[in-house]
Formats: C-alpha cells, structure tokens, sequence
C-alpha cells in the first residue's frame, strides 16, 4: 500500500528535509511505502501542515471536509500545545526539528488508520447482503477475515499472537493493538458486535479514536472507556449489544489494567499455577446502560506469566468456563502457537452447524510476558 502524503510548508528547508526523511523511511520498514507530494494538500491522504503556514486554515477545512484524511500540524515549539489540537482540528503534533523515529511512528500509525478505514467500507452494509446471499456467508468470512490482524510488529518485552475463525451470525469480533514506540504501554482492543451494522460504526469510532490508544497509558484505561462509551450513546440502535475490552499492558512496571464489559474472557496463568479466571463486572454496552460508570481491574504481572484473552465464541464452543480452563491448563507448558492451534482444533472439533463454521465468531489471543521485562524492573 502506498501513503500519500503532503507537506504544506513556505520554509523550503524544511519541505526538503522531510520529504529526504520519507524517502529514507521506504529502506528501513517493509509495511507500506510512501509518496510524498509537498503542496498538494487537496490529492494526499496524510497532511502535515507548518503552524506558520499562511495556508493553515485553507487547509484545515480541505480535511475536516473529508472524514477519510489524517491532518497533523508541525510546531517549533515544544512548551505549549497547539490550540488547533485542543479544538480537535487535528489528528497530532510533529516536532520540529524532525526527529526520523517520531515520524515513522506516526506514518505507520496512519497506515493502520487507513486500513481500519477500509474494513469499515466493507463491513458496511453486511447485514443486507447477509439477507440476500444466505447461500454464499463464505463471502462474508472472506472479506472479515482478509482485514483482521493476523500478525503485530515486534514487542520488546512480550510475545502477541491472535487466531480468528469466522462464525455464521451477523456482527463479529474485531481485535487489535496500539503502541507509540519502545518500552511504552501498549493497548488493546477486543470488541463483539451485535450487528455488521454497528461493527461498522464501531470501527469508524476506532479509527477515530486510533490516535488516543496508541498514547493510552495506565492512568488513562477509565478516560479512554469514558470516551468511547460517549460516542458510543449516539451510535447504538434499539436491538444493539457491544462487548468491549479495552486494556493497557505497562512494559516497565509489569501490569496490565484493563476494563471489561460483556461476553470476553480474561485468563491469568502464573508461571507454575493454573489459569484463574479475572471476573468481569460490566454488562454488554446498549442503549440504555451506554451512560453507566467504568471501573476497571488491575493485575501485577510476573516473569512468564501469560495472558490469554478469550471471545465468547471459543468459551461457548468449549462447553464453557471451566471446560475453558481445562483446556488451557493442559497446554500451559506448552508455547503459544500450540496453545492456540489446540483452541483452534477444539472449536472446529465440537460444530455441529452444517455450514462447518461456529455459531459465533471465535477470537483468541495470547500476551507472554518475556523475562527482560522483569530484569529491568528490579534495577
């Protein structure tokens, strides 16, 4: 995927030193590739505007016009926020001088961005084509599972891995993460939606919001919830339920505070002990609790502990909570990828449904805490 992007700036020096940033960008990540136009703001689907600019608010209203553009504003000055951003007129702030590691970050970040756009466009309208191709849903799994993420970058500190398999109702799960560089906090996402309806609408929220995950730490989970359950009060129809799992894994200090609300499953396995279930609190979200308070839940985390986040999906298929557990436990010595190709085997070994897929969608997903974490901790 090419990312178009512009520089508005009168300062050439500045154009010229961030187009050379981009292009040495290309060499060093293999995710997307980059086209830099300069002045072009109206053709580009990433703008970085100079604060300076006499262009500022010309180019301001091109974007805010168009709800698929990503806008950040370049400032010299690092003491003070930019009042564009207090008002929610732009996506970010880039630094100046450029600092090469802060802009990848916040390119990549927009190509997730887009490609969260993208999945929005294709779950919008499912429900109706469910109605009228009853005979083809294989279509539907096809266009779901092409988007969902199959891989993360890196994690210093910890090992992610995520399996899907697509079931035959409307709605679906949707997970992901977020992370603004090194050692930082790193959030995730784990929704279940009711309707392909409200999965579109919730995942326009969460391109929206895509910006605030990446730099939510800790202090941050109830305001982050807060926030999402305010967009959406407006979003939810009559009929509509959300299961939303949103959490925070702190790399430095070995905690993980998330907040739960719905038919997700936390488990906690310690390095020796068996997997204990962490109790949800919350009801799913609807219309008429969208406005209720948070509270979220805390885990101090140990060297080798894991963190297996379950969709109600896998636990239905299992027969349950505690055959859940059982399962788990039985593969806790084992890696990662064995314990979720045996969650995988386990679902696909109890359908019964003719059409060879679950009732539900089945989402699993494994956090190991790596051991260098724990060693920098006790310095």
């Amino acid at each position: 995927m090419k990312l178009q992007i512009s520089v508005v700036s009168k300062d050439s020096n500045l154009k010229n030193e961030f187009t050379e940033k981009v292009q040495s960008l290309d060499k060093v990540q293999s995710d997307c590739s980059f086209e830099v136009l300069l002045d072009d703001y109206k053709a580009s689907q990433v703008i970085f505007v100079d604060e300076n600019d006499d262009r500022l608010s010309d180019v301001l209203s091109n974007y805010l016009s168009d709800d698929k553009k990503l806008c950040f504003i370049m400032s010299q000055n690092c003491d003070s926020i930019p009042k564009q951003l207090l008002e929610k007129k732009v996506d970010g702030v880039l630094g100046v001088p450029l600092r090469q590691v802060e802009l990848l970050d916040k390119l990549l970040l927009c190509h997730k961005i887009i490609l969260l756009n993208q999945v929005s466009s294709l779950n919008r309208g499912f429900d109706n084509l469910l109605l009228r191709l009853k005979d083809d849903i294989s279509l539907v799994e096809r266009l779901q599972k092409k988007k969902f993420p199959v891989r993360f970058p890196e994690l210093k500190g910890m090992d992610v891995l995520c399996r899907y398999v697509a079931g035959s109702r409307s709605g679906g799960n949707y997970f992901d993460l977020f992370h603004a560089g090194k050692m930082t906090p790193v959030s995730f996402v784990l929704t279940d939606c009711s309707s392909y309806g409200l999965s579109s609408a919730v995942l326009t929220m969460m391109i929206r919001m895509a910006l605030k995950f990446s730099k939510g730490g800790l202090d941050g989970v109830t305001q982050v919830v807060s926030d999402i359950k305010e967009e959406l009060s407006v979003l939810l129809g009559e009929k509509d339920q959300l299961s939303l799992l949103y959490g925070v894994v702190c790399r430095k200090t070995n905690q993980l505070k998330f907040i739960n609300f719905g038919s997700s499953f936390v488990f906690h396995g310690e390095a020796g002990k068996e997997f204990q279930t962490v109790s949800s609190v919350h009801s799913p979200i609807t219309q008429k609790n969208s406005s209720n308070g948070v509270t979220d839940t805390t885990i101090e985390l140990q060297k080798s502990d894991r963190i297996v986040l379950l969709s109600q999906g896998c636990v239905t298929s299992f027969g349950g909570e505690q055959k859940t557990i059982d399962v788990l436990n039985s593969f806790s010595k084992k890696e990662s990828k064995e314990l979720l190709n045996e969650v995988i085997f386990c679902i696909k070994s109890n359908l019964k449904d003719e059409s060879g897929k679950p009732a539900q969608d089945c989402t699993a997903i494994t956090f190991d805490l790596a051991s260098g974490v724990v060693e920098m901790k006790k310095k």
